[in-house]
């Protein structure tokens, strides 16, 4: 996630530091870009790199945001999932107040799948019938284009999601404003989740509907430090479950999942970005609180440290820890009766740990950077796993 996504922000830090200050900015705002792994769908992934490169080749050349291709990948391999998922980005400006930024994305994901599960998330007893690997693709697209007019900026969105039994398509916007000699920054958003599920256990497909409202205030506290601040708001309605699961009883015989249809969440987060300028460094700080009307309530913390060790190389450290209480019909053992039934550890009570190192190097000419991340992941509930990236990007 960047701490900044706004292009008036990344100018100004640029008029701040002069061209001479680019990595500084880059350390300060930099967006990690996520992958994962190349399947028979691959043909899907190199078309549209193909048409990227197109278009990079034919359209004009402008300044208005960070213009580059990348292609990144990611390996995910936890117990009883392994997911390999490739991705491209194409960022370029249309003129000097448009730009747009398309991006495809390939997820294939394999899976030790079980007929009945656990008799809880939260326990390791299991009951089972059988047991299969399953594997999905899962394919991304991402359209979105940003147009700026004086101190506002417009950005319109549209992203689609595909795989065997989940459909979603999402449009948003956002619009922004700059004031104060455009040290502040105030953002509304609004996007929609037309979704369709069909998993193995059900018979028809059926809908879910989300509405998501966001809100954030940027601030430039000095030339070096920045702090942000969010609220969001989401309201989903519809079928809320997967389709995918089945539970044990614990006086013998199985039900399938059954959730609430309704679900509201708000959650406020907050991060402050410092550049520490006699070491070449930057620290991140993030909080996150969460709630729903599920009685789920979470916190997140997390800290990420940039360090130059060289010109042009830069290590990133991370560590976030995450606690989160039960959803209200969670339970360890369900006998049937009960209007609402799950196995899936998302609504247990749990907290996790996250430890990562990324290290990204840039050339000069031709003008790329390149990074490679690893992440280790620790569950409370004994999901345990460890994350993979390599990634290139050509700025032009």
């Amino acid at each position: 996630m960047a701490v900044i996504k706004s292009n008036g922000l990344v100018k100004k830090l640029k008029r701040r530091c002069g061209e001479s200050g680019n990595r500084r900015l880059f350390i300060l705002f930099f967006t990690p870009s996520p992958f994962r792994r190349f399947t028979d769908s691959a043909i899907f992934a190199s078309g549209v790199f193909y048409f990227a490169v197109l278009l990079f080749m034919i359209l004009p050349f402008n300044a208005m945001a960070e213009e580059y291709v990348s292609t990144d990948i990611n390996y995910y391999k936890f117990d009883g999932l392994t997911v390999i998922k490739p991705m491209i980005t194409l960022n370029k400006d249309l003129s000097l107040n448009t730009s747009i930024l398309l991006r495809a994305t390939l997820d294939n994901v394999e899976t030790q799948t079980t007929t009945v599960d656990a008799v809880s998330g939260a326990t390791k007893t299991t009951t089972t019938t059988s047991n299969t690997k399953d594997e999905d693709n899962r394919k991304n697209l991402t359209f979105g284009i940003t147009h700026a007019i004086s101190l506002y900026k417009i950005d319109a969105g549209y992203d689609y999601s595909r795989e065997k039994d989940y459909t979603s398509q999402t449009p948003s916007i956002q619009l922004s404003r700059d004031f104060f000699e455009r040290n502040t920054t105030l953002a509304i958003g609004y996007s929609h989740n037309f979704d369709n599920v069909l998993g193995k256990y059900m018979s028809k497909a059926q809908d879910k509907d989300s509405n998501n409202y966001s809100i954030s205030l940027t601030q430039f506290i000095s030339p070096i430090t920045v702090a942000q601040i969010g609220y969001t708001y989401s309201h989903a309605t519809g079928y809320l479950g997967t389709g995918n699961r089945k539970i044990a009883l614990s006086g013998g015989g199985e039900s399938y999942e059954y959730l609430p249809d309704s679900r509201k969440r708000d959650a406020i987060g907050v991060r402050l970005a410092q550049y520490i300028t006699p070491i070449n460094s930057a620290v991140h700080l993030i909080y996150r609180w969460y709630r729903d009307d599920w009685w789920i309530k979470s916190n997140t913390y997390g800290i990420q440290y940039y360090q130059y060790v060289g010109e042009n190389t830069y290590v990133r450290l991370e560590y976030r820890y995450y606690a989160q209480d039960k959803a209200y019909f969670f339970k360890d053992s369900y006998a049937g009766s009960e209007q609402f039934i799950t196995s899936s550890n998302l609504y247990s009570e749990l907290h996790s740990h996250l430890y990562g190192v990324k290290l990204v190097h840039y050339l000069k000419s031709p003008n790329i950077s390149t990074e490679v991340k690893y992440e280790r992941y620790r569950q409370s509930t004994g999901l345990d796993g460890d994350i993979f990236m390599f990634g290139v990007k050509y700025h032009f």
